[in-house]
């Protein structure tokens, strides 16, 4: 029992410690679902029974609930792999029609090293996929929200495509967050940053601007940003306009966007806070942009996620043979 609360109260101060110093990682996520964990664990000791599985299926729906939305919005924007996932699944219940015709032993089947191994190994990595996704989400809406904003020298605006030479709806939505925090603070010097693609006809950052001057933003408090072409290079090539290296500055982009430009700005050794703009969108379109967003936090954290995929497998086929040694007998 007082092993228990030891383990709530670190965890608890860690989590706070981590939100309080350097919420900009997804270990702060990480920390908070392990907390709740911890949570239903203590209720179970104290005898909280029928509390423990109150929030226990509450956390089981959330942490299952939350993926299984983002898939299907995702997918519901890429119809092809939504058909390539239809098509697997009727193979699949075709393969085991075929099984149950033949009278074949199913669970022997199961039961087979091969078999056990690749069930385990797909079940476990599932379950971890599901742990990463949660613990990115909660990292980016912490961050996102009842986060205290200091007083900053710049706002960096990011960019996010053109229509011929001018801002579409959702880059408009960017500016006008950026314009509404400038009234509050007519100090600020507004940076808009954003290269010329291939299909535009002028650089991102000269329209970003000349819509804020027609919204009223004085031109001498707009600096164009217009040689970056991805979220990487906006914060930095923006930082090389700051006029002092000690100079604090507030990113500005749509809220499923922000957290990943404020892991940019960290890994740039830059401090940073940010302002969430809505996108307008239905709710499918942002669950779309959220899984880009976290597949490009992943190709970000490529060799993490190398080393990470290589000390699962390792760990896994150590237990597995553990298992067929009859040294760690599981039930199946």
């Amino acid at each position: 029992m007082a092993m228990s609360l030891l383990v709530f109260f670190l965890l608890f101060v860690l989590c706070f410690v981590i939100y309080k110093y350097e919420p900009r990682t997804i270990f702060l996520g990480l920390v908070m679902i392990l907390v709740a964990i911890q949570s239903v664990v203590m209720f179970l000791i104290f005898n909280f029974n029928n509390l423990a599985l109150i929030m226990g299926i509450i956390l089981g729906i959330l942490f299952l609930i939350i993926p299984v939305v983002l898939t299907i919005g995702f997918l519901s924007k890429h119809r092809k792999l939504f058909k390539c996932l239809i098509i697997s699944l009727f193979v699949g219940i075709i393969i085991s029609l075929l099984l149950y015709l033949n009278e074949i032993n199913v669970i022997e089947i199961l039961q087979l090293p091969l078999i056990t191994w690749g069930i385990g190994y797909f079940v476990c990595g599932i379950c971890l996929g599901i742990l990463v996704v949660n613990s990115y989400l909660l990292s980016a809406l912490m961050n996102l929200f009842s986060k205290e904003k200091p007083s900053v020298d710049y706002l960096i605006v990011l960019g996010a495509g053109l229509n011929k030479e001018k801002v579409t709806p959702l880059l408009a939505k960017r500016i006008d967050k950026a314009i509404q925090v400038y009234k509050e603070a007519p100090d600020l010097i507004l940076i808009m940053s954003g290269g010329q693609g291939d299909d535009e006809m002028i650089p991102e950052g000269l329209a970003m601007a000349n819509y804020a001057i027609s919204q009223g933003v004085p031109k001498n408090h707009i600096i164009i940003e217009d040689q970056s072409v991805n979220t990487y290079e906006n914060i930095l090539f923006s930082s090389q306009h700051f006029a002092s290296e000690d100079a604090s500055f507030a990113i500005i982009s749509t809220m499923y966007h922000l957290f990943r430009a404020e892991l940019i700005a960290k890994k740039l050794g830059l401090k940073s806070v940010s302002y969430g703009a809505e996108s307008g969108k239905k709710w499918v379109f942002n669950a779309n942009a959220f899984i880009r967003e976290f597949f490009a936090y992943l190709y970000m954290q490529l060799k993490w996620v190398v080393l990470f995929s290589i000390l699962y497998t390792l760990l896994y086929n150590l237990l597995h043979y553990a298992v067929l040694m009859n040294a760690f007998p599981l039930p199946l």
